[in-house]
């Protein structure tokens, strides 16, 4: 996915460079806040269904999701900022925060109390593979327990000087998903 998505933004600054327009390339994380996300809103509905969440692995992993009103902010910013002509933006949360902090602050924002399960990183491999044979359509994917152990945090400093790009906190952004799904 990752090789589309870099071979997709080198088709368009080919594109305008040759046909002489220009663009503006933002490169979100993953994004939240939003009732049918397929991250987080399936996080919490899965927490208000089962009373549970499992974490694969210790969760020291950083990530920093960012909220959907900072991506729409940032659309609208960059057409209106002759700056940002010609350039790529990473747009990302406030922060990064540990993947088991972000389970902590949930935890602490939801009114329905649940369980946060810790799985072993190789228990998790194992589980998820013959989870995903027992059960092919799943979503679920073994390389999806390898990804969730990377470091994903990142700078949004140039976004931030050419036009203003200042994402919330994701306490502050989760919690509005929280009352959105009257959780």
């Amino acid at each position: 996915m990752k090789k589309a998505k870099l071979k997709s933004e080198k088709l368009i600054e080919d594109f305008g460079r040759r046909a002489g327009f220009d663009y503006t390339i933002l490169r979100p994380t993953m994004i939240y806040g939003c009732t049918d996300d397929r991250n987080y809103s399936k996080m919490l509905n899965f927490i208000k269904k089962r009373g549970f969440f499992v974490m694969f692995g210790n969760g020291e992993n950083l990530i920093q999701p960012v909220f959907i009103e900072d991506v729409a902010g940032a659309v609208a910013a960059v057409i209106s900022h002759n700056s940002t002509f010609n350039k790529i933006y990473t747009l990302c949360g406030k922060e990064p925060i540990k993947y088991k902090d972000m389970l902590i602050t949930v935890k602490s924002l939801v009114k329905k109390p649940f369980k946060i399960v810790r799985l072993p990183l190789l228990a998790s491999k194992f589980l998820v593979a013959a989870y995903s044979k027992i059960f092919p359509k799943s979503n679920l994917k073994p390389d999806m327990i390898e990804r969730m152990q990377v470091d994903k945090a990142y700078s949004y400093e140039d976004a931030q000087k050419d036009f203003g790009f200042s994402p919330v906190p994701f306490r502050q952004g989760i919690e509005v998903l929280i009352r959105k799904m009257g959780l």
